[in-house]
């Protein structure tokens, strides 16, 4: 048992011995230090996260602590359903005009819902930062939810607008169907 332990320890030097030499070409592939997020809070509660990269890109964002977490079975999905709405125009842009903006800065603009927070981001170059938080502000408090968007986005989402002839609704937005109810309406 003695050499047994001896063995390995011999083994264990040569190897450690020999490690030196096999790093010796190897590149640092560290990686750089994180810089520090700086929050601050806006005199209406807003907290505002920023951290300074060095970089010429930026991303800015809403988080929105909307996720589906804080649904319930008569509301289920509205979280995700209304981050897809979001986007298909406001009181200013339209869908198009939207689009081409965020195409003509070369910029990115997106959103996802998790089960704690529905997020909309943009990114951009910093020196557009000013116009895609204006944008961003624009989706969120200005988008107009057409009832006839609405309700086709509830039973097959499409990123394709609806033709022109299709018939508008005799009533005002319909309500916001559950996923389990919204599957049912579709089958029909």
């Amino acid at each position: 048992m003695l050499a047994r332990a001896a063995a390995a320890s011999s083994r264990a030097a040569r190897h450690a011995a020999r490690v030196p030499s096999l790093l010796a070409g190897a590149r640092n592939y560290s990686v750089p230090a994180q810089h520090p997020t700086q929050v601050s809070t806006l005199p209406n509660q807003l907290r505002i996260a920023s951290e300074a990269s060095g970089g010429d890109t930026a991303t800015v964002g809403v988080w929105i602590d909307t996720g589906s977490r804080y649904e319930t079975d008569e509301n289920n999905g509205v979280a995700h359903f209304l981050e897809h709405m979001a986007f298909k125009g406001t009181s200013k842009r339209t869908q198009l005009q939207l689009e081409t903006e965020v195409e003509n800065m070369g910029a990115h603009l997106n959103a996802y819902t998790s089960r704690e927070q529905t997020v909309y981001y943009a990114k951009c170059l910093k020196k557009d930062v000013p116009h895609m938080v204006e944008m961003l502000s624009d989706i969120l408090l200005n988008s107009s939810f057409n009832a006839v968007r609405a309700g086709g986005s509830a039973r097959a989402p499409s990123s394709l607008p609806l033709p022109p002839s299709f018939p508008p609704p005799s009533h005002p937005s319909p309500p916001l169907l559950s996923r389990s109810r919204a599957s049912s309406a579709s089958a029909t």
